[in-house]
């Protein structure tokens, strides 16, 4: 329990509230999109790189308390499990970098989060199996960041949903990275500029059965996803009554809903087909010309991308309300304190060859 708690930071966790007049299609996070955001880059050691970048998630900064310190949180980055394997190969990943959000001036953080999968593992995976992983980090890693990061009070829990009537329509935003839209600037400055997307709740994945029980699945949301968007951070809009004020105005508080799960493709909404093709023309069922009319044997092929029905899964979060009393938790702090110094700082992105948007 020593090497626990001498791992421990003092943190004030920032409580979302906005004032507006009802629930408007604008209504925004203002400038904190970037405080809650947490870029995550993938890599895998490779003979001539020890860090070669496999590809893009995103995250962010969750602070669990301690059950004896309320004041003092345990610092973790907070994703979806399945970013821990490389999409091409589904072999587990050798780490990740977190782009940590620093203050407008001076050096941008990266961070090294080395990945330990064989347990006893140096993070927490959902018992319930969940798509949600939650990963230890030093405390130092996040000292002169300027972060905004949740309380347990602020998850959407299926109490807080059935308390608080947070139903289909409400206004979510996504804070999400999208790698298509990166380039060098955004690797090299302290800031993190992510990509918002703004949609709305249409189906609670938090069901009440007849005994009394809940069944928890995904959360469903009116909104595209696309790769690099995994984990991401997806913020819930629920205007309460504001007391002792005038008739209509209404306050907006921000709540944890989960984290960016993707999508299904969507059935039907194409029809696959075969064309034979072979070198010799009259077996063909296709007559293929070039340009000027001659016989060929040059074939274009297009490819359908996989088609997105611009719904979202969001993975619920509310099991990081019991992370404190989680032994699987407390055991993934204590490996990662007794390695920090495998947790290395970089000011710039420590890659060698292309950099990820070349």
């Amino acid at each position: 329990m020593n090497r626990i708690i001498a791992i421990l930071v003092l943190v004030t966790s920032a409580v979302f509230v906005h004032d507006v007049a009802g629930q408007g299609m604008f209504e925004r996070l203002n400038s904190q999109h970037s405080d809650l955001a947490a870029p995550i880059l993938l890599y895998e050691q490779t003979g001539t790189n020890p860090m070669a970048i496999v590809g893009f998630a995103s995250g962010s900064i969750y602070g669990v308390p301690v059950a004896t310190n309320q004041s003092s949180k345990w610092i973790s980055v907070v994703t979806a499990r399945h970013a821990l394997q490389n999409g091409s190969t589904g072999r587990p990943i050798t780490g990740m970098l977190v782009k940590i959000n620093m203050q407008s001036y001076g050096d941008a953080r990266y961070l090294q989060v080395p990945l330990k999968h064989d347990p006893p593992r140096n993070y927490w995976v959902s018992p319930s199996g969940l798509d949600l992983c939650v990963i230890p980090v030093p405390p130092e890693s996040v000292q002169g960041a300027q972060l905004v990061m949740f309380n347990e009070g602020q998850i959407v829990s299926p109490e807080t949903h059935q308390k608080w009537q947070l139903d289909p329509g409400l206004i979510v935003e996504a804070i999400s990275i999208q790698p298509e839209y990166l380039d060098p600037i955004d690797f090299s400055t302290p800031r993190n500029l992510p990509t918002v997307r703004i949609g709305h709740l249409s189906r609670v994945g938090f069901l009440k059965l007849p005994n009394g029980q809940w069944h928890i699945r995904p959360h469903v949301i009116d909104m595209h996803s696309g790769p690099g968007n995994s984990g991401a951070s997806v913020v819930l809009h629920v205007p309460t009554n504001k007391e002792g004020t005038a008739p209509g105005t209404d306050v907006c508080q921000y709540m944890f809903l989960g984290i960016v799960m993707g999508f299904k493709e969507e059935i039907g909404s194409y029809i696959p087909y075969e064309a034979l093709v072979t070198n010799r023309v009259k077996e063909t069922q296709l007559n293929l010309v070039t340009a000027d009319g001659g016989v060929s044997n040059n074939v274009a092929i297009a490819i359908k991308t996989v088609a997105n029905p611009n719904l979202t899964y969001v993975v619920p979060v509310h099991e990081l309300a019991l992370l404190r009393d989680s032994e699987e938790y407390k055991t993934a702090v204590a490996i990662m304190g007794s390695n920090k110094q495998n947790y290395r700082m970089f000011a710039n992105l420590p890659t060698t060859g292309k950099t990820p948007v070349q």
